[in-house]
């Protein structure tokens, strides 16, 4: 008697298909599906099952850099920083360098260090950029004489096309290790940014006084919607949410401005809903648009990079002593420093934050060509920063107790800084620049708190 077909397949069932190459290498779990598996088609890793016929083959359709959606990555609340580091792709990827010691050329934008030495977090580096030619904000602002620089037509970050190697579970370990040692302090205060700016009117890198004469639509919605979240609870979550996304929407939907203080507002704007998006624990809540708004986030930075001046301010370019009386020549001092600074310090969060949480989610991290850099300059000096009216800021600016922080370069502060002498904003890329604890040390060897 011969036996059915489905007998002969259960005594003789066809070979399982094994996992794709991609997933056996990581030690994952394979979908198995075709053309592409789930884990390879989420990454825009290449599919191949062994045996498979090349004609089933499928390739990556994003170029140049896998783009992993909001929704699949780990809340940053979830990171673990228990675990010991291990080597991984990241140790190709960060390059550290001493403080201590003369900089290198320019590193690549944010690199992040992964081992005890000190990293050029911000990695910024573009000599001489300035406002164009004509620009209203030139008339007050130093440019040392260096020729102008014009904001490049492509992509400000140009990203490698090779594939990139895929991160492991021990990678998130090396992650947390570096979150322990160095990025904790900055993660927190980022984070704290919405309920600050209810509180105090200002950022880290946003000058208390920068809308004293009117604040643009772009920010109200934003301060609006900083109320909302901060006050956003089990009960309440879905209606807040929900204007919260409305705001959003009008501000995306709105045309970039061309102005520079309208330019700056849009930008702060989109990198508070980006901070509300990266660290919502719900996933299907703020999270949801964070690719969307991170996009938006970066052309409005870049926008602001072209119009910003990272000039030294010093160099005898702005008068050692401005006029305590009359002050004319210090109120517009005053007015021109406080827009120029805040654009200069929001242009490195906005990269800076950008670069951080794709490191904490285990995106890597994008790539410079070796020709764009952003040249970090920004002002130290909590008594500048704090200058309230054009007196106290020429009183703070006639002391000339303040320091000029160029291309991430920290030396002077080092060996002649004071804790005093540092600012909130400062304290974030010097506690991941430093290390926290290193920078703790250095507080206490100065006769400071930690």
């Amino acid at each position: 008697m011969s036996l059915s077909l489905s007998a002969l397949e259960r005594r003789h069932p066809p070979p399982r298909r094994k996992s794709c190459a991609a997933c056996t290498k990581a030690k994952r779990r394979c979908s198995n599906t075709l053309p592409s598996c789930a884990r390879c088609s989420q990454r825009g890793l290449v599919c191949h099952y062994a045996g498979q016929p090349p004609g089933l083959t499928t390739t990556s359709i994003l170029d140049p850099l896998p783009t992993v959606s909001a929704q699949s990555v780990m809340p940053l609340s979830d990171l673990e920083i228990d675990a010991a580091p291990t080597p991984s792709w990241l140790d190709a990827a960060w390059h550290p360098w001493s403080p201590f010691s003369p900089p290198p050329p320019p590193p690549p934008l944010a690199c992040i260090a992964a081992d005890d030495s000190v990293p050029p977090l911000i990695g910024l580096s573009v000599d001489g950029l300035a406002p164009a030619d004509g620009s209203p904000h030139n008339r007050l602002l130093p440019d040392e004489g260096a020729p102008v620089v014009e904001a490049p037509a492509a992509s400000l970050i140009r990203l490698p096309s090779a594939q990139l190697p895929e991160l492991e579970t021990r990678d998130f370990d090396r992650i947390a290790a570096v979150v322990r040692s160095r990025l904790a302090y900055a993660i927190d205060k980022i984070k704290d940014a919405p309920r600050l700016l209810l509180a105090e009117n200002q950022l880290p890198w946003s000058h208390p006084m920068l809308y004293r004469d009117g604040m643009p639509a772009s920010m109200q919605g934003a301060l609006s919607s900083c109320a909302l979240y901060v006050a956003k609870n089990a009960v309440n979550a879905a209606v807040v949410l929900s204007c919260i996304h409305a705001h959003l929407r009008q501000l995306l939907s709105a045309p970039e401005p061309a102005a520079l203080p309208d330019l700056l507002a849009r930008t702060q704007a989109l990198l508070l809903y980006t901070i509300f998006a990266a660290f919502d624990p719900d996933p299907t809540s703020m999270r949801a648009v964070l690719d969307e708004v991170q996009d938006a986030l970066m052309r409005s930075a870049k926008s602001l990079l072209s119009l910003t001046n990272f000039s030294s301010l010093a160099d005898g370019l702005y008068p050692e002593a401005p006029s305590l009386y009359p002050l004319a020549e210090s109120r517009a001092m005053w007015e021109a420093w406080v827009l120029m600074e805040s654009s200069r310090r929001t242009v490195m969060i906005s990269f800076f934050f950008s670069q951080l949480y794709r490191v904490l989610v285990g995106i890597p991290a994008h790539a410079c060509d070796g020709m764009l850099y952003i040249n970090a300059s920004w002002t130290m000096s909590p008594a500048l920063w704090q200058a309230l009216g054009p007196v106290d800021f020429a009183v703070a600016w006639r002391r000339q107790k303040y320091f000029i922080v160029k291309k991430a370069d920290v030396t002077a502060v080092i060996k002649e800084g004071r804790p005093r002498d540092v600012d909130e904003f400062s304290r974030i890329f010097l506690t991941c620049m430093m290390g926290i604890e290193e920078f703790k040390g250095w507080l206490l060897s100065r006769g400071g708190d930690p």
